[in-house]
């Protein structure tokens, strides 16, 4: 049985059987969906007569479908019809064009195989051309047509853009109410914080980014579902997905879980004075993979955290208090306790030295040339430097003012005569 074709019986597959029954008279309707490459083999072994019934069979339900389109044209270009019907009518009259190409386009490869058996296709062949000029006219004309009438038809149909429309705007309302939602725990995260006298400004702002992220995304994941996706194998999805990065970012992973154990065990924050690997500077921000530190001299470093979580930290600016370390050098031959004395009175008298702890002052060393003598008072750590540069500034005066030698390395030399 040929499959282009209804038939009704089964007499093609053994046309030996029926040799009696003409193949022609079979053949009651064209198949409009039978791939071309398909119909070319079927008619290859057809002689003129069953070729010209084909012929006859496909002109007939060009004819037809023309007379369709035309109808369907007839109804959009009207005055009476309602506007609402004549886009439906668009939307057939654009189909019914498609359909006339797809006839045409067979009707064509039959006619073909007629004329290389002797046939007479004139004027088959001038029907058809004019049929699909006129076609191809029409439907590239109407394919704006056809195209709004697509969609408002669409949006009309309940099944279509009214139910998106609604799944869409609640999503919208979604997306919409957990993003004030994100705001108010933002807010509420970031009060709950000012409270606390103490605590990391970088465990803090990651926090409130954290909370704010994971809020969206379950406002993500609501609004997906409302939509009609299935959330469900889009997680599984990104977790296979996480799983291969995990293999391939292990140096990234490593970077990330050391700050997360910054962030937690706060061994430094946000402007705080440290050394780390034997380099000093201010921290300037940091990351989940990385800090950045701006040393002394205005250069910015960055540190990547597995490093700077598995090195030596020293930080300056931990606690309020520090103490500053003096040492100043007299002479031998100068008076220890009035030395003493005058260091005391420059700390008592300095603004910035605190009463308590209180300082300390004594004999460090006893070097070659001098007689070391330490002081040490207690700063606020922001003001450390200014202390430091303070006193050993005014210990200088005051010694030359008091008599007291700040003696250099020296060497005595003797010589000896030799007869």
């Amino acid at each position: 049985m040929f499959s282009g074709f209804t038939t009704g019986a089964h007499e093609l597959e053994k046309p030996s059987d029926t040799e009696a029954v003409s193949m022609a008279e079979l053949v009651t309707e064209p198949d409009i969906g039978i791939p071309v490459s398909q119909l070319v083999a079927q008619l290859r072994p057809m002689r003129k007569a069953l070729l010209e019934k084909h012929a006859e069979l496909w002109l007939r339900a060009l004819e037809e479908q023309i007379k369709q389109t035309s109808i369907c044209s007839f109804r959009v270009h009207s005055s009476e019809i309602k506007e609402e019907d004549r886009k439906k009518f668009i939307v057939l009259e654009h189909e019914s064009h498609k359909k006339e190409l797809e006839i045409s386009k067979r009707a064509k490869v039959v006619v073909a195989a007629l004329a290389a058996k002797g046939g007479d296709v004139i004027e088959a062949e001038a029907y058809i051309k004019s049929a699909t000029d006129i076609s191809k006219e029409l439907d590239s004309t109407g394919k704006a047509q056809y195209v709004v009438g697509i969609i408002v038809n669409w949006f009309k149909d309940p099944e279509g853009g009214i139910v998106f429309a609604k799944r869409l705007a609640t999503a919208v309302f979604i997306m919409v109410g957990f993003w004030f939602l994100a705001k108010l725990v933002k807010s509420l995260v970031k009060k709950s914080f000012s409270r606390r006298q103490k605590g990391s400004r970088i465990l803090r702002d990651f926090t409130i980014r954290s909370i704010t992220w994971v809020v969206m995304l379950i406002g993500l994941m609501a609004a997906l579902s409302s939509l009609g996706i299935e959330v469900g194998p889009m997680m599984a999805a990104m977790g296979g997905v996480g799983f291969i990065l995990g293999f391939a970012l292990q140096d990234t992973l490593a970077n990330f879980a050391s700050g997360m154990m910054i962030m937690i065990y706060q061994p430094f924050d946000e402007g705080d004075f440290v050394e780390i690997s034997g380099v000093s500077g201010k921290i300037e921000k940091m990351s989940l993979v990385s800090t950045v530190l701006l040393t002394i001299d205005n250069k910015e470093l960055i540190i990547p955290n597995k490093k700077a979580w598995g090195e030596t930290i020293t930080n300056y600016s931990g606690r309020n208090v520090r103490r500053v370390d003096l040492v100043f050098g007299i002479g031998y031959s100068d008076d220890i306790e009035r030395t003493i004395s005058v260091l005391r009175v420059l700390a008592a008298e300095h603004a910035m030295v605190l009463e308590d702890p209180g300082t300390k002052v004594g004999v460090h060393s006893l070097g070659d040339s001098s007689v070391n003598i330490f002081l040490r008072p207690w700063s606020k750590t922001e003001d450390y430097w200014d202390v430091h540069w303070d006193l050993t500034k005014a210990a200088k005066l005051k010694f030359d003012e008091e008599g007291i030698s700040i003696p250099f390395p020296q060497r005595d030399v003797h010589v000896h005569q030799v007869s």
